[in-house]
């Protein structure tokens, strides 16, 4: 600009000399002029360089517009191979999903070759409890003269063929539980109630090896055998208590090792008094985290227990109950009767394992069942398939 303002005097002043020409000027007009060509020919170089400029400038804009375009289609090459990553990473996920599954499932069937093994050699000695009462309804079976196609076909079969001991080993609790953690199941803490020797506890670990575990007995018989399997297991404890409604003590009938039954009142059959805790109380003092899973093997104390577990229960992911078809105590509910009752807590039926028939006259005497929360996905279909 200073130039230009320079070139613009030089002009004004070769304008007064033009029209005012004297003897003297005549000299200076010569010199302007000349000074005026000059700057007429730079400024003209000037201009075919600021042109040469702006032709440069043009092709490094439409050079850059290029690059752009190119980086774009790099993007956009990038951002499907990445989409083409992920559906590849998304078919080896469900490759190893249905391996894991095809591992596990074969894992439950060696679990039930296992089992079925150790039947066969524990055949001749059953233990007490209600492998000693399948015993005698196998007894009874042969002495009615029911039906037992696989004994009459091979002699040398026992009584272990008939249909019920079948049907009871079949319709396993090991395999219930699989079904249940393979649906999805996941459980902070199980709370064994009734748990004898830990027999239940040591199936149910199988299929839930990081969740904590209480098992709740009120047989002082069993403590060597609790000792010894919670000192084997760090996410395991016991106590020697029944669970119901309140805190103090309450009549058991201690007869059976592997039976038992608590009441308020004293029965002929229950000779003493043992402490009796609340579900809510110990899962409370102990921290233990849910969701839960609650097993009851409690002959017809169920419903106390559970009236003292109620902040427990509503954080249930699993309920098995032991329920029976016939009353056998005063405040014990018939199968029907405990599916209904549970059903108004927000439970329904999804499972159900060792039914069990009574040796006297071989009727359906009782059978877990297994209780899962209304809001789970397998109440949302009501279809077979």
């Amino acid at each position: 600009m200073a130039r230009v303002h320079e070139v613009e005097k030089e002009l004004e002043a070769l304008r007064s000399l033009d029209a005012e020409p004297s003897q003297e000027s005549v000299p200076e007009t010569s010199s302007l002029r000349r000074r005026f060509l000059e700057l007429e020919r730079d400024s003209e170089s000037r201009l075919a360089t600021i042109r040469e400029l702006e032709n440069l400038l043009t092709v490094v804009q439409r050079d850059r517009e290029d690059r752009l375009v190119e980086m774009q289609a790099l993007h956009a090459r990038l951002a499907a191979s990445e989409a083409d990553r992920a559906a590849r990473l998304r078919g080896i996920r469900t490759i190893e999903a249905k391996l894991l599954e095809s591992e596990r499932d074969r894992e439950a069937r060696l679990e039930i070759i296992k089992a079925l093994e150790q039947r066969v050699i524990a055949a001749e000695k059953p233990p007490p409890g209600i492998r000693g009462l399948m015993r005698r309804i196998q007894l009874r079976l042969a002495s009615d003269g029911a039906p037992a196609p696989a004994a009459k076909q091979n002699p040398a079969s026992t009584q272990a063929d008939a249909p019920e001991t079948l049907a009871f080993h079949s319709m396993s609790t090991d395999r219930a539980l699989w079904r249940c953690v393979r649906r999805g199941l996941s459980i902070g803490t199980v709370i064994d109630v009734g748990a004898s020797n830990g027999m239940w506890s040591a199936v149910c670990e199988r299929h839930l090896p990081e969740s904590r575990y209480l098992l709740v007995e009120a047989q002082g018989v069993h403590r060597p055998a609790l000792e010894k399997y919670c000192a084997a297991r760090k996410n395991a404890e016991f106590m020697l208590a029944a669970a119901g409604d309140r805190h103090g003590e309450i009549w058991f009938d201690d007869g059976d090792p592997f039976g038992g039954l608590a009441s308020e009142t004293q029965l002929p059959s229950m000779k003493r008094k043992v402490p009796v805790t609340t579900l809510d109380h110990e899962v409370s003092t102990r921290t233990l985290p849910g969701p839960y899973l609650i097993k009851l093997d409690v002959h017809g104390f169920e419903v106390p227990i559970l009236e003292g577990a109620v902040r427990t229960l509503s954080e249930s992911g699993l309920v098995i109950i032991e329920c029976y078809m016939f009353q056998i105590a005063d405040r014990s509910l018939l199968f029907n009767q405990m599916v209904a009752w549970m059903r108004e807590r927000g439970f329904g039926v999804v499972d159900a394992s060792e039914p069990l028939w009574r040796a006297r006259d071989l009727c359906l005497w009782q059978m877990d069942l297994f209780f899962a929360p209304l809001t789970r996905p397998e109440f949302a279909a009501n279809t077979w398939a």
